[in-house]
């Protein structure tokens, strides 16, 4: 069985890339929207969700990382001990 900090570091990255691939999107629906001229109604409800994905990935990177850093700190207490 994978320990906590495993699989939290695991869950981190595969997150950091969904945020780094929602940006390339984000990034490129505005392109579109400006280049083509696109009907901004039909764009506007990709752009919220891609920017609302974005930001609840980035939140629980935060949360995986402050719950390493605990782990990580209960860790090297216990070693002193």
């Amino acid at each position: 069985m994978r320990s906590e900090r495993a699989i939290l570091k695991e869950e981190r990255a595969r997150y950091k890339e969904q945020v780094t691939s929602l940006k390339h999107y984000l990034r490129e629906l505005k392109r579109q929207c400006v280049d083509c001229d696109a009907a901004q109604e039909h764009i506007d409800p990709d752009i919220i969700k891609a920017e609302h994905d974005i930001q609840f990935y980035e939140s629980r990177i935060k949360e995986f990382g402050s719950r390493l850093k605990t782990l990580n700190d209960a860790a090297a207490s216990a070693k002193k001990q």
